[in-house]
Formats: structure tokens, sequence, C-alpha cells
């Protein structure tokens, strides 16, 4: 399956940042999986490189949620058991925030 269009734009963007990479994204299903959001909910989900480029991606992506809309749009840890990837992180939007 690929990228749904909804946050499309988003996870291109992410991919771009220097030491960013997405490995999971979901932009809202109306009768969702366990595995899926909502259909006024997005999520996208990836991983940082401990660089100094790839802290610096992450502190401008802090940096921009919080003055675009942090109650409805949040970067938390994401590191669920069955993760491999170390650490990891997931940037979720609610009540029909636009990921683009």
């Amino acid at each position: 399956m690929g990228i749904e269009n909804r946050v499309q734009k988003l996870v291109d963007v992410l991919n771009k940042l220097p030491d960013v990479e997405t490995f999971s994204s979901c932009g809202g299903h109306e009768n969702p999986e366990e595995y899926q959001a909502p259909s006024d909910k997005f999520f996208v989900r990836f991983t940082v490189k401990k660089t100094r480029k790839g802290w610096r991606s992450l502190e401008l992506l802090v940096w921009a949620i919080h003055n675009t809309d942090f109650e409805r749009l949040t970067l938390e840890v994401y590191n669920p058991e069955s993760t491999k990837r170390g650490m990891a992180f997931e940037i979720y939007g609610c009540e029909s925030v636009d990921p683009q």
C-alpha cells in the first residue's frame, strides 16, 4: 500500500530533512483498523539518526509544530516494543488539522 494523499506532502518534507527517515503513516480512515487513524486524524512516524544534522532536524520540527498549531498537532516519542528502529517519533494531528 502506498502513501495516502492526505499525508504525502508531509512525508516528502520529512524525508528531505537531514538524517530523518519516515517508516509509517496514515491519513485517516472512516472505519479504521487497529493500526490506522480515524478519519479526523493522521500520523507520520519517523526515525532520526543520532547525528548533529539529525538532532537539528528534530529541533526544527519541534519549533515548527509549536508555532503552527500545537493544540491539534503533536510530536511524540514513538517506541512500541515491536519496533527495532531505536528512537522513533510520531507527528500526530487531530480535529481535522491539515498536514499539508
